[in-house]
């Protein structure tokens, strides 16, 4: 798998040359849905995964087509996930084609670089936390230049629409909204020529650093 330095290198390259790349991660949540199994755990956390239970067809379709289409693909190495993610490839005929671990998102927040990429592009924040991200990052210095709020999976249409009016004023857009996320991000990279990461929690530790920090001093 490819590390945090190699993935910041990717974004910087793609960003400078125009040549957009997409960023997604296989978790707990997505390799359940890519395998079709065990979806009855999902259902009490449904509504956070921004998804109606049981997922429609065309859900699990652009799911799978997100999957395929992303440029590197963060996979899960907690046991109970590999079996599901081995399933959905053999099944799939599925093979990535730069794979990184997927925890990326934790691990590019830690040595700064999705800072750095705030910092130096015009970056778009999408998700459910997203304003809230970036008002504590304007805090900091950080200015971003739009947000988006995504809360469920039927919002993507009406994200891309919104994102597409500014395509020509932003240079990277950075998303957290679960399974929904997953989706729109190589979406972005295809249809709007905008390189995308897909950074999960990485949105709330933005929008409020101290709990964040914490949280993570508890684990």
């Amino acid at each position: 798998t490819v590390g945090p330095t190699y993935v910041y290198a990717r974004l910087e390259q793609a960003i400078r040359l125009k040549k957009p790349i997409s960023i997604i991660r296989i978790g707990d949540v997505v390799a359940k849905l890519l395998a079709r199994k065990q979806l009855q755990t999902l259902q009490e956390v449904s509504a956070f995964l921004g998804i109606d239970l049981p997922p429609s067809r065309n859900l699990l379709k652009e799911l799978d087509q997100a999957v395929h289409g992303a440029d590197i693909v963060g996979v899960s190495h907690f046991g109970p996930s590999i079996p599901l993610i081995q399933q959905y490839m053999k099944r799939s005929g599925w093979r990535p084609a730069i794979m990184t671990d997927a925890f990326i998102n934790d691990q590019l927040y830690e040595g700064g670089y999705l800072q750095r990429l705030i910092q130096n592009h015009r970056v778009a924040l999408i998700g459910r936390a997203a304003p809230m991200a970036a008002k504590q990052l304007a805090s900091n210095k950080l200015r971003v230049a739009m947000t988006i709020p995504l809360n469920h999976y039927r919002e993507i249409g009406s994200a891309m629409h919104k994102l597409s009016k500014h395509r020509n004023e932003i240079d990277l857009v950075m998303v957290g909204a679960s399974v929904p996320g997953r989706i729109l991000v190589p979406l972005i990279a295809k249809r709007l020529g905008i390189s995308a990461i897909e950074i999960g929690h990485m949105m709330d530790a933005f929008s409020d650093p101290k709990s964040w920090s914490q949280l993570e001093d508890n684990r």
